[in-house]
């Protein structure tokens, strides 16, 4: 057999599991927070929003780490309250001072601030991920959002799982967005307020971004170690939270 195919066989490494069994543990907790209502799922979006804010600096190896870690774990909190209490015209206003808040910390700096740009770009795309995933608790507060978060889990655990198969991760990625579809469709069936074609494409779009985040940090050195490996690990549920948020207004 080529070295080209047996490498493609390989198994994940060591950073690739955590990441594929972080974000399956993820979806876990999401699922569950059908349970719990919003304000479970306002404490699950925010333990994804702080791992995110922990690790993104270094996945993205951006200057004044410490600093950037700081500003997206203060701003986690502000933006969940300001979308329970207001929606998303306050979430736009939280998420303004929050860029207001990282421009400040980069002059704040006393590095000569080297990669500025870059530095602030690291935390505005933080900022928007932890906004993507207040779609999340959006759905857990709509009389209708819970068929939207059941399936977009799923998805996100099929997505997720097939990233640990020993094969080529386009593969991984192909067939966990075919499966997910499946289960879309399926639990569409059975829940409230969905469909079977709405949720196959909930499902198809939720395990794409699941399994192509995951093909990216694979891509990334240092992914393999713990603290970036768990930024990359809730990547893809925080994103996902955009298109569940989403599906349940399109529904409503």
């Amino acid at each position: 057999m080529p070295e080209a195919s047996l490498a493609s066989l390989a198994p994940p490494g060591r950073g690739a599991v955590l990441r594929a069994v972080a974000a399956m543990i993820a979806g876990g907790l999401l699922a569950l927070s059908v349970i719990g209502g919003g304000y479970l799922a306002a404490a699950v979006v925010l333990l994804l929003g702080l791992a995110l804010g922990y690790g993104l600096p270094r996945l993205l190896d951006l200057p004044a780490g410490t600093g950037a870690a700081w500003v997206l774990c203060c701003a986690v909190p502000v933006i969940i309250v300001g979308q329970w209490f207001g929606g998303l015209q306050a979430t736009s206003i939280t998420i303004a001072g929050a860029v207001v808040l990282a421009f400040f910390h980069q002059m704040l700096r006393r590095d000569g601030r080297p990669r500025l740009t870059e530095s602030v770009a690291g935390d505005v795309i933080g900022l928007v991920l932890v906004t993507f995933g207040t779609g999340w608790v959006t759905a857990a507060r709509a009389e209708h959002g819970h068929g939207a978060m059941l399936i977009g889990a799923a998805a996100l655990v099929i997505g997720s799982a097939c990233a640990l198969l020993p094969v080529g991760t386009a593969w991984c990625v192909a067939l966990g967005v075919l499966l997910g579809g499946g289960a879309g469709a399926g639990l569409g069936v059975v829940v409230d307020g969905v469909g079977p074609l709405r949720g196959a494409v909930l499902g198809l779009a939720v395990a794409l971004v699941a399994g192509a985040g995951h093909r990216t940090a694979a891509r990334s050195p240092s992914a393999a170690f713990v603290r970036p490996a768990l930024a990359a690990a809730v990547i893809p549920p925080l994103a996902a939270g955009a298109l569940v948020g989403a599906a349940v207004l399109i529904t409503i």
